[in-house]
């Protein structure tokens, strides 16, 4: 069973840090950044409040989607550079 949950899904990983604090860290698979979180209950009750529409507060969403944007766009201009 795998320790991690991993996704390419910007929305639900915003979601994931704000309904937690569970820390994000990064892979690429295939010169594809994925969000990368440690599995256990916090995270999965986190999830379930995404699936199910639990109230977030417009502003901390659009602020972490837009941090996590930028972090993935840096990760990926530094593979398209690696790759030259």
């Amino acid at each position: 069973m795998s320790k991690e949950f991993e996704t390419t899904d910007l929305y639900l990983a915003s979601a994931i840090t704000i309904f937690s604090d569970i820390q994000v860290s990064f892979g690429i698979v295939n010169s594809k950044v994925l969000f990368v979180f440690p599995s256990g209950p916090e995270l999965y009750k986190a999830i379930d409040k995404y699936n199910h529409g639990a109230p977030i507060n417009v502003m901390d969403y659009a602020q972490r989607f837009k941090r996590l944007r930028a972090e993935i766009l840096m990760m990926k201009n530094s593979i398209s550079k690696g790759q030259k």
